[in-house]
């Protein structure tokens, strides 16, 4: 959630480009797309954690949902490092 927050910040004030080539045509093109893409890239972290404990792997059900976590943490990371609060004045 903080991932989108800074994105969409970052975006509306004109301050950093999307560095995820994936993310890129969804982050660039509104604010809608943006809200759809991390949506969904939740949505598909649940997906696959569920459908992996519904096979019997429930040690590896909780892959997808770390892993979703770290990445986010570390856009958010990014996308505050590149916010100038100078420039939005």
């Amino acid at each position: 959630m903080a991932d989108g927050c800074y994105t969409n910040r970052n975006m509306t004030t004109g301050m950093h480009t999307e560095d995820d080539p994936v993310a890129r045509p969804f982050i660039t093109h509104g604010a809608g797309l943006r809200a759809a893409y991390f949506t969904g890239a939740l949505g598909l972290d649940l997906l696959a954690s569920y459908e992996l404990d519904k096979h019997g792997h429930r040690k590896l059900a909780k892959l997808p949902l770390i892993f979703g976590i770290v990445l986010n943490a570390e856009g958010a990371a990014s996308s505050a490092a590149h916010f100038n609060v100078a420039a939005t004045k």
